[in-house]
C-alpha cells in the first residue's frame, strides 16, 4: 500500500512514526508539508527510522498522486483551553492540497473541525471517499464516559490529554480495513 501524509505537525509526525512501526503492508510513504524545511527534516528522520528498524518502506517527498490513500493532518490546531478551531484557515489549507491528490482514492480527513470542513469540501470537490477521522474515537469516548452527542466535545476538551494516540490509532484501524479490502469508513455527507 502507498500512503501519502499531508501535514507534518504533531499529528502527522505521530502518524508517520506509527505507520513505519506498524505491521501494515506499506511499500511507500510520501510526505508533504508547506514548510519545506520541516518536510526535509521529517523525510530524513523517517528514512533513518526505516533503516534502524530494518523496514522495506520507501520514504518520498511530495504528494504522490499514485498513493492508495491520502491522509490530511494539516491545519492550525485548537488553542489550548479553547474549543475553537480556525475554520477558515483550515478550510483554505485543505482546499489548497486537495487538487494535488487523486480524488478517486480514499482521503482521510483529520483536520478539525472535521465534520464542518467535510460539508464545505464536499460542496466544492467531487470526492469518491472522504473518511472523517474522529468518529471511532468519539464512539469509544462516548462508551467510556457515558456522555454522548455534543456533550462529548465539551467533556473531551476538559478531560483529554494532549497526545494524538486516539486519532493515530483510528487511522491505523481504518488503514488495516482498507488493506483487507473492507470499506475504509464513513463517507461524509
Amino acid at each position: 500500500m502507498k500512503v501519502c501524509v499531508i501535514g507534518l505537525g504533531r499529528v502527522g509526525t505521530a502518524l508517520l512514526s506509527a505507520l513505519i512501526s506498524s505491521n501494515l503492508d506499506i511499500s511507500e510513504i510520501s510526505l508533504y508539508d508547506k514548510n519545506a524545511m520541516l518536510m526535509v527534516g521529517q523525510l530524513n528522520d523517517a528514512r533513518d527510522m526505516v533503516e534502524v528498524m530494518g523496514k522495506n518502506v520507501e520514504i518520498r517527498s511530495g504528494v504522490d498522486r499514485e498513493a492508495d490513500v491520502f491522509i490530511l493532518t494539516l491545519g492550525k490546531p485548537r488553542k489550548s483551553g479553547s474549543s475553537d478551531f480556525d475554520f477558515e484557515a483550515n478550510l483554505v489549507s485543505v482546499a489548497e492540497v486537495l487538487p494535488m491528490c487523486d480524488l478517486d482514492k480514499p482521503i482521510f480527513l483529520v483536520t478539525n473541525p472535521v465534520k464542518r470542513l467535510a460539508k464545505s469540501i464536499k460542496r466544492h470537490f467531487s470526492l469518491k471517499q472522504l473518511v472523517l477521522i474522529g468518529d471511532l474515537l468519539d464512539q469509544a469516548r462516548e462508551k467510556r464516559t457515558g456522555v454522548d452527542g455534543e456533550g462529548v466535545a465539551r467533556f473531551i476538551l476538559d478531560n483529554k490529554g494532549y497526545t494524538n494516540l486516539g486519532c493515530v490509532g483510528e487511522i491505523l484501524v481504518r488503514l488495516k480495513k482498507l488493506e483487507a479490502g473492507v470499506h475504509g469508513g464513513n463517507d461524509a455527507s
